[in-house]
């Protein structure tokens, strides 16, 4: 009983406050997709010094064109207010960079630092959405 009422408390609360959990989401995603290029890059900028980087490098290019694309979408007003689909989307690319790392590219080795990465991403936003979405 006592879950339920934590539950409407918590429903309330995001219907109320509303704008600052869009504005929140808001810097969220901005700051992930940024963190996301910074990571990115690592990788790309170490093609030169390891042979099995650079069979990865479409992959990654993939990614980092992805998340620079989402960054300048969701940099225009009308697609703000749709920050949460923003941030669900960055999760997916994430996860499907982890799932070709982890069984397509090196399917003996385990791409670990990346669960770390599905893990806590969902932690950093407020998703819990009004019925009225």
């Amino acid at each position: 009983m006592n879950l339920v009422n934590q539950d409407n408390t918590f429903k309330k609360l995001i219907s109320d406050n509303r704008k600052a959990v869009d504005e929140y989401n808001e810097r969220v995603l901005s700051t992930l997709l940024l963190i996301g290029w910074i990571l990115i890059l690592l990788p790309l900028a170490a093609v030169p010094f390891s042979n099995t980087k650079s069979e990865l490098v479409p992959a990654y290019l993939l990614t980092f064109l992805a998340f620079f694309a989402l960054y300048i979408l969701f940099k225009f007003p009308k697609a703000k207010k749709y920050a949460i689909v923003g941030l669900y989307t960055s999760f997916s690319i994430l996860l499907l960079l982890s799932i070709h790392l982890s069984i397509i590219h090196s399917p003996h080795m385990r791409a670990t630092f990346m669960l770390v990465g599905l893990v806590l991403t969902p932690l950093s936003f407020i998703d819990r959405l009004p019925t009225g979405f």
